[in-house]
């Protein structure tokens, strides 16, 4: 555990859900996700006090056992004695609340809903995870109006703090995109059921081993796959064929994506500045704009989207003003290495 956090530490996600269950042990996780974005343990516990002293020790304790490294992001549940420990123990982390969390909360306090509409989790999903402010706003209050939703006092309370976990307001921290990975992680939830008081902790212990195990054993074979088969290109890129060498071929499928977007990008205005040129992008056919600023100094490129802070792969917005540099390569600062073939060497 201590080698995947050395790794792959730099975005983790603090779980303590199973502590609102009465009828379970309280297990708290401490995990993230490798360059394969499969899910990693970095370390759990069981934690019988809620004070904050508790949680101080705990991330302390934390913090100690993983060699005094702290991550760039802590990603944790709605709670403020968690929030106080967190500024205590790791000040110079990142803390955010977890989106993945919040939908999951909102399906439990939402669920007479969800059981009467087919579609509500799938809008209610839609709307969480939207990464843009004006589209995240837009939906919410479609979904208020779609289900009736305007007075119901949970909803409006979390979204009053949406600054604490909706993405477009987050988008700037480093999250390596974790709540996305999430989603379709059902691992965490298995661990779950060995929680009942009835079952022994070393049983617990024993199943909690063998799923790290098969975590593992899951990075082994992707990276087996991944030395025997490469990702088809759209075609004869130099960049794609620069960065499939280089990226995770679940990562490289990512910026295949952004880069088959970027082919939609025009660049409506151009503007000089001292030490950049500011670029006015947009997709064709659509009115929203984003601004991209270059520097030929060090072919350096910075988007309004934050898509490169919030994930580390750059947008296609970024990549539309490079092509247009004649920048036919990602310069080596926009690869990073958590998301590479070499992620672990």
């Amino acid at each position: 555990m201590l080698v995947d956090f050395g790794d792959f530490g730099d975005v983790v996600c603090f779980d303590s859900t199973s502590r609102i269950n009465k009828d379970w042990r309280p297990l708290v996780l401490f995990f993230g996700i490798n360059n394969h974005r499969q899910i990693l343990v970095f370390g759990a516990a069981f934690l019988y006090d809620d004070s904050a002293q508790s949680f101080k020790w705990l991330f302390r304790t934390f913090k100690r056992a993983m060699s005094g490294k702290t991550p760039k992001t802590i990603v944790s549940d709605k709670d403020a004695v968690i929030s106080e420990a967190i500024i205590s123990e790791l000040p110079e982390t990142h803390h955010r609340l977890c989106t993945w969390q919040i939908y999951q909360s909102a399906l439990k306090h939402l669920s007479q809903v969800v059981v009467n509409s087919d579609s509500f989790s799938s809008d209610l999903c839609g709307c969480i995870f939207n990464p843009d402010e004006e589209d995240f706003v837009n939906s919410w209050k479609v979904l208020l109006d779609t289900y009736g939703l305007w007075r119901n006092e949970w909803l409006h309370g979390i979204f009053e703090e949406r600054e604490k976990w909706a993405l477009p307001y987050r988008k700037h921290i480093f999250s390596a995109d974790i709540d996305t990975a999430l989603l379709s992680e059902d691992s965490i939830t298995s661990l779950k059921k060995y929680l009942k008081p009835e079952s022994h902790v070393l049983q617990f212990i024993k199943h909690i081993g063998k799923v790290v195990n098969d975590w593992r054993y899951k990075e082994l074979e992707a990276n087996y796959d991944m030395g025997q088969h490469m990702p088809r290109l759209m075609g004869d890129v130099i960049m794609l064929k620069q960065v499939r060498e280089v990226y995770t071929p679940v990562i490289f499928k990512t910026f295949h994506q952004e880069y088959e977007n970027c082919l939609n990008i025009v660049i409506n205005q151009c503007i000089d500045t001292v030490s950049s040129v500011e670029y006015k992008v947009s997709t064709y056919g659509q009115v929203r704009q984003y601004t991209v600023l270059y520097s030929s100094e060090d072919d350096s490129v910075a988007c309004s989207c934050l898509k490169f802070q919030f994930v580390g792969i750059l947008c296609s917005h970024a990549l539309k003003v490079l092509d247009y540099r004649n920048i036919k390569i990602v310069p080596s600062q926009y690869i990073l290495k958590r998301w590479t073939r070499d992620a672990r060497a």
